[in-house]
C-alpha cells in the first residue's frame, strides 16, 4: 500500500507541474464559467464536435485533478515524521524485534510448564514413596505389637496354668482317697496335721470345712476349692475368722 501512495504521490507532482496542481484546477474552473456564460447569452448555442470534446476532456480532467489532490493530501499527512519509506522501513525493523519477544515469552511460558510439571511429577513420586514407608512403617510396628501381644497371652496362659497346678496340687493334699473329691475326714486329718507342723497356727485361723463345700453336699470339689481361694486372695474373709478375729492368712 506504501509503494501504491508514493506512486500516485509521483504521478500527482508530474501532473502537478507547468503551475502546480491548483493552477490546473483553475483554468479547468475558468473554462466551465466561461462556457457556462456562453450559453446563459444565447439560449440554444451551437457547439461543434470539437467544442464538445474539449468541454468533454476539461470535465474528466477537473475531476482527475480533484481526486490526485485528495491522494496527495493523503500521501502528505502519511508521509509526515520522516516519510513513508521510513514509516515502512521502521514497521520492517520492529516486526523482528516484536516477534523475538513472542518467542522469548513463549519459551519462558514453556519453561515455567515443564519446571512445572516435572515438579509434579517428583512430588508425586515422593509422595508415592513416602505412603508405602508408612505402609510398610505401619505393617512392621503391626507385626512387633502382635508378637508382644502373643507373648504377653503366652505368658498369661502359662501362668493361669501354673496357678491352676498349684491350686490344685493343694487341692489334691487333703484328697487322700485321690477321688477329686474332699470328705470332712478327710480334711480334718490334713488340717490337724498341717497346724502340727506350723507352730503359731490353730484350726481357728483357717476355714472351716462347712465353709469349703458351698453347696453343703458333704463333700469339697475342685471347683469350690478355687472359688473360696480367690474370695479369700482378693482380702475376704469367711464367717468363721470374722468371728474368731483371726487374720487371713491367704490374703
Amino acid at each position: 500500500m506504501l509503494r501504491k501512495l508514493l506512486l500516485l504521490g509521483a504521478m500527482a507532482a508530474a501532473m502537478a507541474q507547468d503551475g502546480g496542481l491548483y493552477a490546473e484546477y483553475a483554468r479547468a474552473r475558468e473554462a466551465r464559467s466561461t462556457t457556462a456564460s456562453a450559453a446563459a447569452v444565447s439560449p440554444l448555442p451551437v457547439r461543434t464536435h470539437q467544442q464538445q470534446r474539449e468541454v468533454l476532456q476539461q470535465k474528466q480532467q477537473a475531476k482527475m485533478l480533484r481526486k490526485l489532490l485528495l491522494l496527495g493530501a493523503m500521501a502528505a499527512a502519511m508521509a509526515q515524521d520522516g516519510g513513508l519509506y521510513a514509516e515502512y522501513a521502521r514497521a520492517r525493523e520492529a516486526r523482528p524485534a516484536q516477534r523475538g519477544e513472542m518467542l522469548k515469552t513463549a519459551g519462558w511460558f514453556g519453561l515455567g510448564f515443564g519446571i512445572s510439571h516435572l515438579w509434579a511429577r517428583a512430588a508425586k513420586r515422593k509422595l508415592r514413596k513416602d505412603h508405602k514407608e508408612t505402609l510398610r512403617r505401619y505393617a512392621q510396628a503391626l507385626l512387633e505389637a502382635n508378637g508382644q501381644v502373643q507373648q504377653l497371652s503366652n505368658e498369661l496362659y502359662q501362668r493361669q496354668i501354673d496357678d491352676l497346678e498349684q491350686d490344685y496340687s493343694e487341692f489334691k493334699a487333703p484328697d487322700s482317697n485321690g477321688d477329686d473329691q474332699i470328705t470332712k475326714p478327710e480334711f480334718m486329718a490334713y488340717m490337724r496335721q498341717y497346724v502340727a507342723s506350723q507352730p503359731g497356727l490353730s484350726l481357728s485361723d483357717f476355714p472351716t470345712f462347712e465353709e469349703w463345700d458351698l453347696n453343703s453336699n458333704g463333700k469339697v470339689t475342685f471347683k469350690e476349692w478355687q472359688e473360696v481361694m480367690e474370695f479369700l486372695e482378693a482380702g475376704g474373709q469367711t464367717a468363721s475368722q470374722a468371728t474368731g478375729g483371726t487374720k487371713n492368712l491367704y490374703a
